[in-house]
């Protein structure tokens, strides 16, 4: 188990060094979850938003309007989850709940998004149909942490 949490928290310091949040980790995230969602023909991925990525208060931020949703706080908060994961497996020596994890990693998602002051908006943003709307844009929750998950290869360190 130790070689597994290893490898997660090596990947995890990738995502989030010393608590920054790379352009190109946050393009990746944004490019695998952000939808056009009143498409006329339905949602519709709209991955040339990663373009629309600058640099806020909060880090790295995709402005949807009045809104913006603050992908390096939701990188950084996922990551802060997922750190205290692998603490609890390494004291506990078993695998953290998956369905727990995501839980939290969602959470982090949806607390992610500020007004048009630019103020973190408390608690978390609805949720629709899976997708956290934005005017007619959207991220996609399960697919932002999917992507998360992925690079992270959280079924290393997991358990359903």
């Amino acid at each position: 188990m130790a070689a597994r949490v290893a490898a997660v928290r090596e990947r995890l310091g990738r995502m989030c060094p010393g608590g920054k949040v790379s352009l190109m980790v946050a393009q990746r995230l944004v490019a695998d979850s952000v939808y056009w969602y009143r498409h006329p023909h339905g949602p519709a991925k709209a991955e040339k938003f990663v373009e629309h990525i600058t640099r806020g208060a909060y880090g790295w931020e995709l402005p949807f309007g009045a809104n913006a949703f603050l992908v390096g706080l939701a990188t950084k908060g996922c990551c802060e989850a997922v750190e205290r994961a692998l603490a609890k497996t390494e004291t506990t020596g078993t695998k953290a709940s998956a369905p727990r994890l995501r839980a939290e990693l969602e959470l982090a998602v949806r607390g992610a998004v500020a007004n048009h002051a630019g103020d973190q908006y408390p608690g978390f943003w609805n949720v629709s149909a899976g997708h956290m709307l934005f005017g007619v844009h959207s991220i996609h929750l399960g697919e932002f942490v999917n992507s998360v998950w992925a690079l992270l290869r959280l079924e290393l360190v997991t358990q359903a």
